[in-house]
């Protein structure tokens, strides 16, 4: 064997040596229960799309979990908590649609959205929409906005905070629709429900599965889905295509992710073992009664969409001048 030979042979084993320590890692992975921490309150539609499939992820492979829930400032304090733990796969973030919308928002944020996490998967779209106490005499956008022209000042929706997708959806649609309504700001999606119900805001921005329950029974009325295309769980409600405005589209989601400097091998393995759950009838079902639908975008791909929906709120928020506060 030549010099240079015994220098490739060197390289190959060592790369072997390294690829096969790191499968080691993951095969020994989980050591002990691996925590969830979701970034919404208990009973909320974001916190049973993560409860059902951590429930299917754990029946699968017999893994201990737990969910923890910090609802709260924005999405902030749930994320710096899973970045203050160590980075070996053991502490999960529920990392929502939010978060992306920081670096405009929050200029003081504590990390970096993109640079200070690992991506695992991308797990459910989240369908939203725009509903209204009964008192308000509309029921699609047209007629709404004919009623807020007839008075002027008088609307006001509530949000889960300035930089929730939902609400700056409901500032796109303001800004191209001329639709005229304050906004109030709520901690939660839940916490609007509550005063929406009794009147003392007009409309909500939420997500179907917040209030669902409540358009069924006629407490509220949904005006419009805050997307461009129409829900099979409220089917004759109209899009924000139909409405035409088939550029407003605020599809919500969630996903997993992980501190920056989890070990990939760790990373790859939650995905396969995810991936599985989330095809599962039993998740597609639950997700389905509250308008969400199960997706599995890759580590990868996930990491392109939280890219893409900066660039696409950085760009509402200039446009329709906003400022956080």
């Amino acid at each position: 064997m030549t010099q240079h030979q015994a220098r490739l042979a060197a390289r190959v084993f060592l790369a072997i040596g390294v690829t096969g320590a790191s499968a080691a890692g993951a095969q020994e992975y989980p050591t002990r229960p691996i925590t969830f921490v979701a970034a919404a309150g208990t009973g909320s539609a974001v916190d049973l799309y993560l409860r059902v499939l951590v429930s299917k992820f754990a029946e699968r492979t017999g893994w201990q979990t737990v969910v923890e829930n910090r609802p709260g400032g924005n999405f902030v304090p749930s994320a710096v908590y899973v970045l203050q733990q160590p980075a070996d796969g053991h502490t999960i973030l529920q990392y929502t649609a939010a978060l992306p919308i920081l670096p405009y928002s929050f200029k003081a944020a504590p990390f970096d959205v993109l640079k200070d996490f690992a991506f695992i998967v991308r797990n459910v779209d989240l369908e939203t929409m725009l509903v209204a106490h009964p008192s308000i005499p509309a029921k699609n956008l047209k007629e709404l906005l004919a009623y807020a022209k007839a008075n002027p000042g008088k609307l006001t929706y509530g949000g889960a905070g300035a930089n929730n997708s939902t609400t700056l959806t409901i500032e796109h649609l303001k800004l191209v629709s001329g639709l005229q309504a304050e906004f109030v700001n709520y901690k939660t999606g839940t916490a609007v429900i509550p005063d929406l119900l009794a009147g003392r805001i007009d409309l909500g921005a939420t997500s179907v599965g917040n209030s669902l329950a409540d358009v069924r029974s006629g407490k509220l009325r949904a005006i419009l889905l805050l997307q461009s295309a129409r829900s099979k769980v409220l089917p004759d409600i109209e899009s924000t295509t139909d409405a035409g405005f088939p550029d407003v589209d605020g599809v919500g989601w969630t996903g997993l992710a992980a501190p920056v400097k989890t070990p990939r091998a760790v990373i790859d393995r939650l995905y396969r073992e995810m991936v599985p759950a989330l095809k599962s009838a039993e998740v597609r079902d639950a997700y389905a009664k509250v308008g969400g639908i199960p997706i599995w975008e890759s580590p990868d791909e996930f990491r392109r969409k939280v890219e893409a929906d900066m660039e696409k709120w950085g760009k509402v928020i200039r446009d329709a001048k906003l400022k956080f506060e």
